[in-house]
């Protein structure tokens, strides 16, 4: 059904997105007349440098269909974030009630640890597709993929566990709205030294502002928590409409010209099984891992092919030092990316904490439901929208990153430390939680900068990988930390997940230090260009 779900897709949006028209005579930036004069005459995908226009009627693709896009999606995910622990307990707990509980707390973290399993194994094999494909198909198939899975956890009955972890395992291989979204902002950005700002802006704005909406919008659908599957059924139609959207109205940002070639193994093999091997081979989990960690960059590079005749040894020397440049090139971008995704590993299982434990501790400490901490959740989703455009630019990426996860870090422990059972501290400490959050989209501008054109949307795909593996590891191990502090409060303090946080994000300061990420020798070079510093 899921296969039969994505090929619905693909067949849609290859018939209704249009054929790549002559491309006009234009006189807008350098970047723009290259591009056009590197595509023969076609047209070039996402001319369009602006990240701050509408989506319009028109053929040509903006910024801000993604942020739309990934909006929606955002936005039923804060529907159902506030109220799925709620659901879980009536479906866990023997009397029924919606209280959160020990066995609920780790049901939760074990249903939620198998859908960022499953996604680990799938996203990067989906970001790799949607080069191949386009972005169009594989923004449908998200949405469609969660729209199914929030009906199913909506519909289940007490004691009906087997479903929950049935609608986890359909998004599980489903999901992959954010990278490919995040390919989508940079196919249509195209001038470098803009992408590193837009994907951190997309970020704040699509995730961040979805959650300001749909975090109080989910208390006052829950009607002070009498009904809380009833967003849930929101947010599925939501999703539905997000892809008729995706299918019917945006355009494709990826043209058939600019798309990744297919491998084949042999001349005139099916195209159905040279796509399976440029995906076993491009998008596969260890695949995409390898492309943030191992020692040189897996990226695809282009060296300049040799010009000279034999005997003329003076451009062969030339050409030997190009080849030499391109290979401590290589070599300097797979540190950068290494570093970058470790770093971005350990703030990603930190910001989990938040993400895991936020409904459940406050449910379980100051016994807010979803109308409670709805303001509070609005003012995080805020600072997420508004501080990494505000101060990043300011304090560029390296200050942001580390200065972002000490701040992040003492938010977390200041929770156990100082807030413990006050409203108004807990508040002031969520608050600096969001200060420091800056850390995240940073690092992920760092990896961003490295990526070539033709590779942009697997790398990214592969942090998308990355950043599930954390979570099918996160989802469980708080889960678990936090029910153990329910059943024994006199060995461990309730927030003791957020101190294990604060921990990880000390680690991330200390590797954004070691590496100096962000710094004057973070250069991006795509396509062969000029360096630029990996600077906002």
């Amino acid at each position: 059904p899921l296969m039969g779900l994505f090929l619905l897709c693909v067949v849609a949006t290859s018939k209704l997105t249009p054929r790549p028209s002559p491309l006009k005579k234009t006189t807008t930036t350098a970047t723009t007349k290259a591009v056009s004069r590197r595509g023969g005459g076609r047209q070039a995908a996402g001319s369009s440098s602006s990240f701050g226009s509408t989506p319009s009627s028109s053929s040509s693709p903006t910024y801000a269909w993604a942020v739309l896009h990934n909006w929606c999606y955002f936005l039923s995910l804060g529907l159902c974030i506030p109220v799925l622990p709620r659901v879980i307990a009536s479906i866990v707990n023997e009397d029924g009630s919606t209280i959160v509980s020990a066995r609920s707390s780790r049901v939760g973290g074990d249903v939620e640890g198998l859908d960022k399993l499953l996604t680990f194994l799938g996203v990067g094999a989906l970001g790799a597709l949607s080069d191949v494909v386009g972005r169009k198909a594989l923004i449908a198939t998200s949405a469609l993929g969660y729209a199914v899975t929030v009906v199913l956890q909506a519909s289940a009955k007490k004691k009906s566990i087997g479903w929950l972890f049935l609608a986890d395992a359909i998004d599980g291989a489903t999901s992959c709205m954010n990278p490919v979204c995040s390919a989508y902002v940079v196919d249509v950005v195209r001038d470098p030294s803009r992408r590193a700002i837009a994907v951190g802006v997309f970020q704040g704005l699509s995730v961040a502002g979805a959650f300001v909406v749909g975090y109080p919008l989910s208390g006052v659908l829950s009607a002070k928590n009498t009904k809380p599957r009833r967003p849930m059924f929101v947010a599925a139609a939501i999703q539905l409409l997000n892809a008729a959207i995706a299918l019917f109205v945006t355009p494709e940002s990826l043209p058939p010209a600019n798309r990744r070639r297919l491998t084949t193994t042999a001349a005139g093999a099916p195209r159905l099984l040279a796509l399976v091997a440029t995906l076993f081979k491009e998008g596969n989990p260890f695949a995409a891992l390898k492309r943030l960690f191992a020692s040189s960059s897996s990226l695809t590079l282009t060296a300049t092919p040799p010009s000279s005749p034999d005997g003329k040894e003076k451009k062969k020397q030339q050409q030997r030092k190009g080849e030499t440049n391109l290979l401590n090139d290589d070599r300097r971008r797979g540190r950068i990316l290494r570093f970058a995704a470790i770093a971005y590993t350990f703030a990603w299982i930190a910001n989990l904490a938040l993400n895991t434990t936020f409904v459940n501790y406050v449910n379980k400490v100051f016994g807010w439901g979803p109308k409670q901490a709805g303001p509070l959740l609005v003012v995080v989703g805020l600072l997420l929208a508004v501080v990494p455009r505000a101060v990043v630019p300011r304090l560029g990426i390296k200050k942001s990153i580390q200065y972002g996860a000490l701040v992040f870090a003492a938010g977390y422990a200041s929770i156990g430390a100082v807030a413990k059972e006050s409203a108004p501290l807990f508040f002031a400490a969520i608050v600096l939680c969001g200060f420091g959050a800056t850390a995240i989209p940073a690092l992920v501008a760092t990896v961003a900068q490295q990526a070539p054109d033709s590779d942009r949307g697997a790398v990214l795909g592969a942090l998308g990988t990355l950043s599930e593996l954390c979570g099918a590891i996160s989802y469980p191990l708080y889960g678990r930390v936090f029910a153990a502090a329910l059943r024994r409060p006199d060995k461990l303090p309730v927030a003791t997940p957020f101190y294990l946080a604060s921990a990880f994000l000390v680690a991330t300061f200390l590797v954004a230090n070691r590496a100096d990420l962000g710094g004057t020798n973070n250069t991006h070079a795509s396509s062969g260009g000029v360096g630029k510093p990996a600077s906002l």
